[in-house]
C-alpha cells in the first residue's frame, strides 16, 4: 500500500502538482521533502513483515504535511494580492487578512541593512488553523465534517509525545496508529490535495 494521491511513486508529478498552488517555495521544497521521506517509508512499508510497525512514523508526516499545506495557505492570504485565492469570497478574505494582520507580534532581526522591526506573523498551532478555517468556511459550511475530522487528526499527530499527557486515543500505541486510521488519513489528504489543486491555484 502507498500513497495515492498525490502518487508519491511519481515525485515530479507531485511537485507539479504542488507547486500550482503552494505559495512560499521554501515551503514547497519542505514539503517535497518530507513527501520522500513518506515515499521510503511506504517502500519499507511494503517489505516489511509487521507493516503496522511503521504507521506512527507515517501518519506523523502525513499530519505535518496537511500541516504545511494549510499554513502556506494562510500565509498566502495574508501576503498575496493578486495571487488571493479565487474562489473565495473577498470581503471573507479581507476580513481574514484583518485577523491575521492583529495577530502578529513586533521582532528585531539585524541583516546587512542594519537593525530593524518587523511584524512577524503569529505561530499557529494546528488546532488554530482549522478554527480560522472553519470561521472562514474556506473547505465548505462550519458545519462540514472536515473541521472535526482535521482536529482529531491533529490530536493523533500529537501522539509523536509517548507520554500522551492529554490523553488523546487510546494508551497503547500499537491500538492509535492502526492501518484503519492511516487509510482514513490518507483519504484526508487526498480530499486536501485534490480541493487545493482545483479550487486553489495562484494564477499564473
Amino acid at each position: 500500500m502507498t500513497l495515492r494521491t498525490p502518487a508519491i511513486n511519481d515525485m515530479q508529478s507531485v511537485k507539479d502538482e504542488l507547486f500550482t498552488y503552494v505559495w512560499d517555495f521554501k515551503h514547497g521544497d519542505n514539503i517535497m521533502y518530507n513527501f520522500a521521506v513518506l515515499r521510503a517509508l511506504y517502500a519499507a512499508r511494503s517489505n516489511f513483515e509487521d507493516q503496522d510497525i511503521l504507521n506512527k512514523p507515517i501518519t506523523i508526516l502525513l499530519v505535518s504535511v496537511i500541516e504545511a499545506i494549510l499554513i502556506d495557505l494562510l500565509a498566502r492570504i495574508d501576503q498575496a494580492t493578486t495571487h488571493l485565492p479565487a474562489n473565495v469570497d473577498r470581503a471573507t478574505l479581507d476580513n481574514l487578512k484583518v485577523e491575521i494582520e492583529s495577530k502578529k507580534r513586533p521582532e528585531k532581526i539585524e541583516d546587512e541593512f542594519g537593525e530593524r522591526i518587523f511584524l512577524r506573523r503569529k505561530m499557529y498551532q494546528f488546532n488554530d488553523i482549522i478554527v480560522l478555517l472553519k470561521k472562514y468556511e474556506l473547505f465548505g459550511p462550519q458545519d462540514d465534517s472536515i473541521y472535526a475530522t482535521l482536529t482529531k487528526f491533529g490530536h493523533l499527530r500529537n501522539r509523536v509525545h509517548i507520554e500522551n499527557y492529554h490523553r488523546n486515543f487510546e494508551d497503547r500505541e500499537y491500538k492509535v496508529f492502526t492501518s484503519q486510521r492511516l487509510a482514513e488519513l490518507e483519504s484526508v489528504l487526498s480530499e486536501l490535495w485534490t480541493k487545493m489543486i482545483n479550487d486553489y491555484k495562484r494564477p499564473w
